[in-house]
């Protein structure tokens, strides 16, 4: 809703329409989003299973509760994780290529009990839930690259970043882990892997970052999602806000 007001603002004939949109973002994400006007809002539905195209980032030996950086931190750094080559990065994501059932992160809105996960997750109760999964496909998924960045250039990007973030996603406490954890670590630099994925309606990307850490055994995140498609819908031909 926070990009149809904007919308609206840099568009003023838009002001008095209708105007909904179709698939969501998460809060760091950016990209291709969809905006339906007036009858068009009645068919939301449609777009909403189109398949989609994202170009991600992962940061490797770093894990949070939301499986992204707005989250509270689960380790501090304190360990010397290993290099994670190439050759163990594309056979993960040869190995996601098809159907399979997707766990929901526990931060998200989907509605367990009538409540959203990312209630449960926040009083600490998802022990006395079962987390539900979903039905997706993974049409391809490939490593782009891998980089290093270092620990100052790191802490900046993860400061930029959560400052751009509006409504209560518990931005204080977790500015403080991030601040924390840079002090603490004893890294100089961090290895992140850069994919392009083009699954199906629903996926998960941050998801996906977390049971690459879980495989490889050193912890992993999201740190960049930009949906780069949707549908026939690309970000090359999208107005910029």
């Amino acid at each position: 809703m926070q990009v149809v007001d904007q919308f609206k603002k840099i568009y003023p004939k838009y002001k008095n329409k209708k105007i909904a949109y179709a698939g969501r973002l998460d809060p760091l994400a950016h990209g291709v989003l969809l905006l339906l006007v007036e009858p068009e809002t009645k068919n939301a539905k449609k777009y909403q299973n189109l398949d989609k195209e994202y170009k991600f980032e992962v940061l490797l030996g770093v894990e949070t509760d939301s499986f992204d950086i707005l989250g509270r931190l689960k380790n501090r750094g304190t360990k010397e994780p290993r290099n994670i080559g190439v050759r163990e990065l594309r056979g993960f994501a040869k190995g996601y290529v098809g159907h399979f059932s997707q766990l929901y992160p526990p931060f998200s809105s989907k509605t367990v009990k009538g409540k959203p996960l990312f209630w449960w997750a926040r009083e600490g109760k998802l022990k006395d839930i079962k987390l539900p999964s979903k039905k997706v496909e993974i049409y391809d998924l490939k490593l782009i690259k891998t980089y290093k960045i270092d620990v100052n250039s790191l802490s900046n990007q993860v400061t930029k970043k959560l400052k751009t973030i509006k409504g209560n996603f518990r931005q204080k406490k977790i500015m403080k882990d991030w601040k924390n954890f840079f002090k603490t670590t004893k890294q100089n630099e961090f290895q992140i892997a850069k994919f392009n994925i083009h699954c199906s309606s629903g996926t998960y990307v941050r998801q996906i970052a977390h049971e690459m850490g879980q495989k490889i055994g050193i912890g992993a995140i999201a740190f960049d999602i930009l949906r780069t498609r949707v549908g026939e819908y690309k970000l090359e031909k999208s107005l910029r806000l």
